[in-house]
This record gives C-alpha cells, structure tokens and sequence, in this order.
C-alpha cells in the first residue's frame, strides 16, 4: 500500500460544533482534483479500508471510476470486527465476502441530502442505506458521521465508525 499522510483533519480535532457547520463539504479545489483513493490515503485512521479496497480489486474503480459516495469505517471499526470474521474474510475462498463488504460501502453518485432530508440508496453491494441530514449533521442509517464530508474529484467520504452489515 502506499504511504499514508497525516489526517489533515482528525476526529479528535473537530468539535460538535464543527459537525453541525458541515453543511458543506468542506475541501478546496486543488484537494476536489484529488481521487478517492488520494484523500483516503491522507488519512492513516482509514488505512484498513484502503486495504480491504485493495484486497477486493476496487482500487482502479474509486480511482478512476466514480462518482461515488464512500461510506468508510476507521480503522478502530475493523478492529471491532470479531476475530472469526477477520478470519473468515482474509480466506481466498471468501473473497466473494470480502468484495460485499467492500460494495456495501460504496454508493453511486455523489449527492448528499440536504438539511432535513433523507435520501434511500442502494450500494453497489446491494445494501439498503439511508443517508439524512439533521441540524447540519450527517447520517449514514443511524450513524452518525465522524467528520464533515470530504470531497474528492470522484467523488465524496463519509466517515463512520462501524463497519456496516454485509
């Protein structure tokens, strides 16, 4: 994998009150030419969706495909993970489950609800989500996003901290 960047903005940096003035997806535009897989690795706390993207063969796809909405787990969320299912999904026979995990965070497009909205998507696995905006928050079901949006020239990042059923 390729080195990963200090977080420009970390969780533990961005107060609540910096959550709910994320009404807008906060990037410049030299950081909006950036691809997906080029933001995601600025941030090391999401280093193990980076390697399950790797492992599952999407690398090219949020690279140079897209647009897509990124639903990311940190990497404290994958170590949450039971050791069976780790286990279980580092198995070659089981890489039909690795790649659902990997698509049961992938949306397509790049269109965030607006304030009181709620939007119904289907990720490219096939999962149900449903991604609402509330006093300038983001949700991912009933998730609570970690940080403000971050745009990507491919599309956007959410980050959450769970990894969501597949």
């Amino acid at each position: 994998m390729k080195r990963v960047l200090v977080a420009a903005l970390t969780v533990l940096g961005c107060t609540s009150h910096e959550l709910k003035a994320a009404n807008e997806i906060k990037n410049t535009p030299s950081e909006q030419k950036k691809n997906l897989l080029q933001v995601l690795a600025e941030d090391s706390d999401l280093s193990s969706f980076v390697s399950a993207v790797q492992a599952a063969g999407w690398l090219y796809r949020i690279t140079k495909q897209g647009p897509f909405i990124l639903l990311v787990p940190t990497n404290e969320a994958f170590d949450q993970l039971n050791t069976g299912e780790k286990s279980r999904l580092s198995l070659p026979e089981n890489f039909h489950l690795l790649v659902k995990l990997v698509t049961s965070h992938i949306l397509s497009g790049n269109t965030l609800p607006k304030e009181g909205e709620t939007i119904y998507i289907r990720s490219i696995g096939g999962k149900r989500v449903t991604l609402s905006q509330q006093d300038g928050t983001f949700y991912v079901d009933e998730l609570k996003i970690l940080a403000p949006p971050l745009k990507a020239g491919n599309g956007i990042i959410l980050k959450i901290d769970e990894v969501l059923n597949f």
